[in-house]
């Protein structure tokens, strides 16, 4: 636990077995967004696994009016827990969930988050776009505020940040360098309030909203089984797994080049495409004539961009890209019509492993 409390509370020494209990006895303070987890070695592994939380103290006086969110970081890795820079970093536990669902906020009204940080990675700053705001150090409130354009925060460290846009419109949050690429950004839906909005349930003039419960359904819709989700049964043959089997099968299919007159050729983003490399996109690679038309369809269940180049390159989606800020959802596409010979590398900015190739070669 962090903030001020004796030994016995402070969950070091204090380990819990297995099926076993522990009473923290507290005084909560100081008013602020605290942060805790697990503290057992190997701890980079158990906060990876989820073991953290945020622990948000209002103090006796009240706060000024403000709608309010809680964005709690961390980062995940399929591969290796202890990886520094991981596969995945996400606010609330899922990556891009607030570019698919974002975070709702009317013009004028104070915009109030409490952001926790319990990634294990280096210092990354918070950057909200279209306006500067205030940043309480530490995510302490006896803190004076600064008024800043980004605010960085470190591992275990916490921040309460307070923005306002006085214009209607989509502005991107995200944390600047790595995390943006790999799942930590979302953005805020600023509309107007309507003429009959009523204070504090759909506007925060002289009163608080707290989005606790918007975003706790938003959390709980997306743990829901996968209604069009498929189990695929694999078969064991002699010397090789049924898994290894499947896998092979696929990079077979995956890996197929394809060639086809002008016209439209499809390339499906695959279901679990963030880490199958260059098996993301199939078929990969094609070979296309002049004039064709690309249509990339997501058939994966995370949002993904179709950006010519490679990763960290310079001329970085000057052929075609399918952008940041119109991102391809789930069941939907993006379509580009080549009108020059070459060979075009392609790629994911959200997942940067996930690699394409098309050759467009000359008509005739």
């Amino acid at each position: 636990m962090h903030g001020d409390h004796p030994s016995e509370q402070d969950g070091v020494f204090e380990q819990i077995p297995a099926n076993g209990t522990y009473t923290y006895d507290i005084i909560a303070k100081p008013a602020g967004a605290l942060a805790y987890h697990c503290h057992v070695p190997p701890v980079m592994q158990h906060v990876r696994m989820g073991l953290y939380g945020a622990f948000i103290v209002y103090p006796k006086t009240p706060l000024p009016p403000a709608r309010e969110y809680v964005l709690v970081d961390g980062e995940y890795d399929t591969q290796n827990q202890l990886n520094p820079i991981p596969e995945y970093y996400m606010f609330n536990g899922y990556t891009e969930q607030y570019e698919l669902d974002p975070l709702p906020a009317r013009t004028n009204e104070t915009v109030r988050i409490y952001l926790i940080n319990l990634g294990v990675s280096p210092a990354y700053s918070m950057h909200i776009h279209g306006t500067l705001f205030k940043a309480y150090p530490s995510g302490i409130l006896q803190n004076p505020p600064l008024m800043v354009q980004s605010w960085e925060i470190g591992s275990g460290n916490t921040a309460i940040l307070e923005a306002k846009w006085p214009w209607p419109g989509k502005f991107t949050f995200h944390f600047h360098g790595v995390p943006e690429e790999r799942g930590a950004m979302g953005h805020f839906n600023v509309t107007n309030a309507p003429m009959n909005a009523v204070d504090g349930k759909d506007v925060a003039i002289t009163k608080s909203i707290n989005m606790n419960d918007w975003q706790m359904n938003l959390t709980m819709s997306l743990q829901k089984a996968d209604p069009h989700g498929k189990v695929t049964s694999l078969t064991t043959t002699e010397g090789m797994s049924g898994m290894q089997t499947g896998m092979q099968q696929q990079e077979n299919a995956s890996s197929t080049s394809s060639t086809i007159d002008e016209g439209t050729q499809p390339i499906s983003i695959v279901n679990g495409a963030t880490n199958l490399g260059s098996n993301a996109f199939s078929p990969n690679h094609i070979k296309i004539k002049v004039g064709s038309t690309v249509i990339w369809t997501n058939n994966d269940n995370n949002i993904h961009t179709v950006t010519s180049g490679t990763p960290n390159t310079p001329y970085v989606g000057q052929a075609f890209d399918s952008g940041l800020t119109s991102l391809i959802a789930p069941s939907k596409s993006y379509a580009h019509k080549f009108t020059n010979t070459g060979d075009f590398s392609y790629f994911c900015r959200l997942h940067p492993t996930m690699v394409g190739e098309i050759e467009a070669v000359p008509q005739g």
